[in-house]
């Protein structure tokens, strides 16, 4: 990290830089790399980087920049990882979008719009690792948290690397679905806060038109190309990456502060891109939630499971890990 000085007198520095000493200014520095910001630079204190790496149950958590991107790397016997099996997660775009799917909120400045064309240019406020629980599972939870249109919404996406394995819920009574995670599985909450809906307003961004939908955009990379779909024990729709990493998919949405189905084509996953389209909601809670999990391959059972069956596969393995 090198101080480039600005100014040879400072009461006050200008937007970018730090007060360095009673006569001094300082560029503020950035983040590269592996590493991410853990805390922004002020008027008085340049920029605090960290490495942004996270371990659990045999699997790494590589954030990549500030933008929304992260890798889930499954690590070998011998203990490096295995970068050619990983899963890529990044946000990609958020558009709002009327009742005929137009996009619509484009006008005016960017600050401003209903739109997120690229997340690349964006900078997430990232958080953790936190070690918690969740619905009794130790887990390490990272938050990636972004404001947006002129600071009237945020975005938030809760990644929580789980560090043994069991089965958690989603939804309640009727709509409740059930996943089983295991040590290095990682689940992520999607949820989106307090966005200004457009409401036929004249003028810049809305111009007139009506929201009735917001579509994020995710892109999901796995090891292969070919993505096959299943259904697992559960009966939940699962997408198999390759090597052994999967994507298992939720069929609800969390509207307003309460369950419900998704709508047929609402969720998708086609050419590395997992679209959510959510309805706006209809009450005064105005939250939007998703909540899918994400797996990579670990090592095979006839090293790690007490208990496999004679074909060589298990259920649950000494130390979480599945064939």
């Amino acid at each position: 990290m090198h101080l480039k000085l600005v100014d040879t007198t400072c009461d006050t520095c200008s937007s970018g830089s730090y007060r360095l000493n009673s006569t001094t200014c300082a560029q503020c520095s950035s983040c590269a790399g592996q590493y991410v910001v853990e805390t922004a630079c002020t008027a008085s204190q340049d920029t605090v980087c960290r490495l942004g790496k996270f371990v659990s149950g045999n699997v790494d958590l590589q954030v990549l920049g500030q933008s929304g991107k992260f890798d889930l790397i499954p690590m070998g016997d011998d203990g490096k990882q295995v970068t050619s099996d990983k899963i890529r997660v990044e946000m990609d775009s958020l558009y709002e979008l009327n009742a005929a799917g137009s996009q619509i909120g484009n006008g005016g400045l960017r600050a401003g719009k209903h739109s997120i064309q690229s997340f690349a240019p964006e900078s997430f406020t990232i958080t953790g690792p936190t070690n918690t629980t969740y619905q009794g599972l130790t887990c390490q939870r990272i938050r990636f948290a972004l404001r947006m249109v002129d600071d009237a919404a945020e975005l938030v996406m809760d990644t929580y690397l789980f560090t043994e394995s069991g089965t958690i819920a989603f939804g309640s009574g009727a709509t409740e679905e059930s996943f089983d995670v295991r040590g290095g599985s990682l689940k992520f909450n999607v949820e989106i806060n307090d966005w200004p809906w457009c409401n036929a307003s004249s003028g810049n961004p809305c111009n007139g038109e009506t929201g009735s939908d917001l579509e994020l955009t995710i892109g999901v990379t796995g090891p292969s190309s070919t993505k096959t779909a299943r259904q697992d024990d559960n009966g939940n729709e699962v997408y198999d990456l390759g090597e052994g990493a999967a994507m298992t998919m939720s069929k609800l949405f969390k509207v307003g502060g309460a369950f419900e189905a998704a709508g047929s084509g609402d969720i998708s996953f086609a050419s590395n891109s997992l679209k959510l389209r959510f309805p706006k909601p209809s009450g005064s809670t105005n939250t939007l939630m998703y909540d899918p999990i994400m797996s990579v391959g670990t090592v095979t059972c006839s090293a790690n499971c007490a208990n496999c069956s004679s074909n060589g596969t298990c259920d649950v393995c000494d130390g979480g890990y599945y064939k």
